[in-house]
């Protein structure tokens, strides 16, 4: 079916609607006026071809940008703000950002927004790609605003809680940074949580998974599932080698890759994993870690569906193996390795791994970029070109330099624009 003359109408009325952003007042007055008259359409496929053309259109408008027409009108605000609308949108395949913690004064934390738009173009990034304080703008019951850290991220999705020094006494919440909704996770009964961590199972199906400590000094595994309407915690029976305690173990930064969430840890052997489908801790005592005298452990995430860490090997000139989990047998194996002396012209320091980004391309093989900081600047690594581009000089003052170079690859966390609701059930 073609759209009519009038069809064509609506479609163009849209098209200029998706360019519309919350700091144009005259262009969203003229909006409003031209969306306050009716759609001329003479026959009802007319109407359902056009609200099929405005829906699919609206799916792909980036999700920051399709919240900001929810003030153009009531009509506007339903149609987004429909559930069915919000299934439907199409994830970008790159985090927008990435969200840095910078210590302060007085323990309080600041929150550095380094944009990752244009990473796979050309020339430098525009300025105004860097915020140094974002505010988290969370509704807390309390607590200073300055006190709240960033615990987790995926999906655009956080976890952060407050900096109370009593564990018992944290809490919690689940925040979406695009629309700024927030909601307290409750805690599981009255153990110390040491770590909260989001796992997707799907694209707006979620876990949180929470690894606790009795008084007792013993380690559970708890699982809440926020999409069932059901205010509940489930402890998931399962046994914690002595040699995978907190200490050793970097709970608060598990990742999920393929059904399982991995954990990072500070252990010359071994893998840690919580297998999802099968409720099993796994603990594969044999698998070599990067962790020795003369290298470091310097990031630990995911890209295009596999599980990625980054070897820092300072003693023999700022080498970065990138290693790659691979099953059957479980392995590490060297995917890239990057000489800093030899391809990063800034090289002159300690360097710090922010992200690695996927390029556009769906292929398993195609482009993927390093993001690194060395010494105020923030740099793109191509690997498959071998390329380096200057993406943004922080001109940050000396002292804030200092805090910034002090954090590792631990203290980012990466942001996705996404409408889904962060929603607690109701106890």
């Amino acid at each position: 079916m073609k759209a009519t003359r009038n069809g064509d109408k609506g479609m163009t009325s849209v098209l200029e609607a998706t360019q519309v952003t919350s700091d144009s007042s005259s262009t969203l007055g003229n909006l409003h006026r031209q969306l306050q008259q009716p759609i001329p359409a003479t026959t009802l496929d007319d109407l359902l071809y056009i609200g099929e053309l405005r829906q699919e259109i609206l799916t792909r408008v980036p999700a920051k940008k399709l919240f900001s027409l929810t003030i153009v009108c009531k009509r506007w605000r339903t149609m987004i703000k429909d559930p069915y609308l919000i299934r439907c949108l199409k994830p970008r395949r790159n985090p927008a950002a990435i969200f840095v913690k910078r210590w302060m004064q007085y323990g309080s934390f600041e929150f550095t927004r380094i944009s990752l738009d244009g990473v796979s173009g050309y020339g430098r990034g525009d300025s105004r790609g860097i915020i140094l304080n974002v505010p988290l703008n969370i509704v807390t019951k309390g607590e200073n605003e300055a006190g709240l850290v960033i615990n987790h991220s995926s999906n655009g999705l956080f976890i952060c809680s407050s900096t109370n020094p009593v564990n018992y006494a944290r809490r919690f919440y689940l925040y979406n940074p695009t629309t700024k909704q927030s909601n307290e996770i409750p805690r599981p009964f009255q153990d110390s949580v040491i770590a909260m961590n989001l796992a997707f199972e799907a694209p707006k199906i979620y876990k949180i998974i929470a690894v606790c400590r009795s008084k007792g000094g013993e380690y559970s595994l708890k699982v809440f599932a926020p999409s069932r309407s059901i205010l509940l915690w489930r402890n998931v029976k399962v046994n914690f080698p002595d040699i995978t305690t907190n200490d050793k173990v970097l709970y608060e930064y598990g990742v999920y890759v393929s059904g399982s969430l991995y954990w990072p840890h500070c252990v010359s052997t071994g893998l840690l994993f919580f297998n999802m489908h099968e409720e099993k801790l796994v603990w594969q005592q044999d698998i070599p870690q990067p962790h020795s005298s003369h290298s470091t452990l310097a990031y630990f995430g995911e890209c295009r569906g596999h599980l990625l860490m980054i070897r820092y090997r300072a003693m023999r000139g700022g080498i970065l193996d990138v290693l790659e989990l691979r099953h059957d047998p479980t392995i590490w194996y060297i995917k890239y390795q990057v000489d800093l002396k030899v391809e990063v012209p800034y090289f002159t320091g300690p360097v710090y791994v922010l992200a690695i980004v996927p390029g556009e391309e769906e292929e398993d093989d195609g482009e993927s970029y390093l993001i690194i900081h060395i010494f105020g600047k923030v740099l793109s690594y191509n690997f498959k070109h071998q390329s380096v581009r200057l993406l943004y000089d922080l001109d940050l003052q000396d002292f804030k330099m200092d805090a910034m170079r002090s954090q590792s690859w631990k203290y980012v966390h990466s942001y996705s624009e996404t409408l889904l609701h962060p929603k607690i059930p109701s106890s």
